[in-house]
């Protein structure tokens, strides 16, 4: 995390707002949630989550915002997630991440590819999709039309379980939120 703070994108001071970390913890939540259910190292998959989102942040902050409308545009928004995929991946591996934190943010959007930690990658993909429920933004190239299907039965994962994980998630970002307000009756 330390790197991402002395990260000096160009000329200008990287600043992330309150929705670059609020993503950050969710998708770092989820991950932590999937890595339990899936018996897989629950503080690697909360990093990864968190460094991604944030990896992404910085990213962002470098590139023009801008989102097309229409078929090309929304093939050029996806085509632009990949890339963006590709940079998060390049700048984790300067930064000397090992392999089992950087491959499954490099394969994200292409989960099945992945030949050294494909189930975690498979954990990113769903919980970059949920995240985007969670906080109502798009986290995926196609976030309406929902998880991807393949990558949710490879994980053994039903609709009625995904909408539970969602809400687990949801709730524990609610009583955290509390917990940070002062309000503690919400625990």
């Amino acid at each position: 995390l330390l790197g991402l703070y002395s990260y000096q994108g160009g000329a200008q001071e990287i600043t992330y707002s309150s929705d670059h970390w609020k993503r950050a913890i969710t998708c770092a939540v989820c991950m932590e949630t999937l890595a339990s259910k899936h018996k897989l190292d629950k503080q690697r998959a909360y990093t990864i989550g968190l460094i991604h989102s944030l990896a992404e942040a910085v990213i962002d902050s470098e590139s023009p915002e801008g989102t097309e409308s229409g078929v090309i545009g929304r093939l050029n928004n996806r085509l632009k997630k990949y890339n963006h995929s590709g940079l998060c991946f390049n700048l984790l591996s300067d930064w000397g991440l090992p392999s089992a934190i950087v491959d499954p943010i490099r394969f994200q959007y292409s989960p099945l590819d992945c030949q050294t930690t494909g189930k975690m990658a498979c954990l990113l993909n769903l919980a970059k999709w949920i995240t985007g429920v969670v906080r109502e933004v798009d986290e995926l190239p196609d976030q309406a039309l929902g998880p991807d299907l393949l990558v949710l039965n490879l994980l053994g994962e039903g609709e009625q379980t995904l909408w539970n994980l969602v809400t687990d998630v949801s709730d524990s970002l609610h009583m955290a939120d509390s917990i940070i307000s002062g309000n503690y009756t919400a625990c």
